[in-house]
């Protein structure tokens, strides 16, 4: 198999034993949908997609998810959501992990101090995502990242920025 085989198996849940779960997916927007292009489950945990944050996070905090994945790109929303889901019995203790380009970075440390854990860097442009070229590493860092918070090394894992 190569790199692209074993990324689409791997977020499609397909080499992996089953784990019940959701995996909440907030921000949606266009590269938001072409980065999670054919991902359906992750070793049995279910994506959900939402488009806004903050207008999604009651949904999302009643879903009890396993994970939330937050578009950094959302903005304000993204903050007001982080705060949300900090504030929910359901959501408090449950890894939140950022996305976005390289050019929101600085944003970054702030929204780990609001709540966030992680941040996986989008290292390809806009232009490229919606071309459907395959976004391997971000794919690749994700699956990582989902791997430890299955495996329960994830709350030992605290990045610096």
């Amino acid at each position: 198999m190569n790199d692209e085989e074993i990324a689409i198996e791997k977020l499609s849940g397909k080499l992996s034993k089953s784990v019940d779960g959701i995996i909440a997916v907030s921000g949606a927007s266009d590269i938001a949908s072409a980065l999670f292009k054919g991902a359906t489950n992750y070793k049995g945990m279910v994506f959900q997609f939402f488009d806004d944050p903050e207008m999604s996070a009651d949904k999302i905090v009643e879903l009890n998810p396993k994970v939330i994945i937050l578009n950094i790109e959302s903005g304000p929303a993204t903050i007001a959501a982080i705060r949300k889901f900090r504030f929910a019995k359901a959501t408090k203790k449950c890894p939140i992990i950022l996305f976005g380009p390289k050019s929101v970075r600085h944003d970054v440390s702030g929204l780990i101090r609001e709540g966030a854990n992680d941040f996986v860097e989008v290292k390809f442009s806009q232009a490229e995502v919606l071309a459907y070229l395959q976004p391997l590493d971000f794919r690749n860092v994700l699956a990582r990242k989902l791997d430890m918070v299955i495996d329960g090394e994830y709350e030992d894992f605290i990045p610096k920025f």
